[in-house]
Parts: structure tokens; sequence; C-alpha cells
């Protein structure tokens, strides 16, 4: 069963339910139009919602 998560992620979370590195993280989210786009909460503070990232998994299956 998937593992569903709820809330928001860092990009220090998000690099390790990926797989890879906080850069490559940036980089999807520069590069790829599908990837979630991140909330800025602060200045030096940005999250993504989990919601979205399952939302973008899925839609890495169906193609």
């Amino acid at each position: 069963m998937e593992n569903l998560k709820s809330g928001l992620a860092t990009d220090h979370h998000l690099a390790n339910h990926l797989n890879c590195s906080r850069s490559q993280v940036w980089a999807l989210t520069k590069k790829s139009p599908n990837f979630p786009k991140p909330i800025r909460i602060t200045e030096g503070m940005t999250r993504w919602r989990w919601a979205d990232v399952a939302a973008w998994e899925n839609s890495l299956k169906t193609q």
C-alpha cells in the first residue's frame, strides 16, 4: 500500500522521497512544467503540498 503523506514538505523531504538531491528537486521545479509548484511561506521558507506531489507521481504512472 502507498505511504500517503499529508501536509507540507521541504526540499529535503522531497529529495528523500524522490531519492534525489535537493538541487534536483529545484531543477524539477524550474524545468518541469508538470512538477508541483512550491508555496513560499516566508523569504527563506518554501514548501510543497504532499497532495500535489502524489498527484504528480500518479500522472507519471498514467503517461
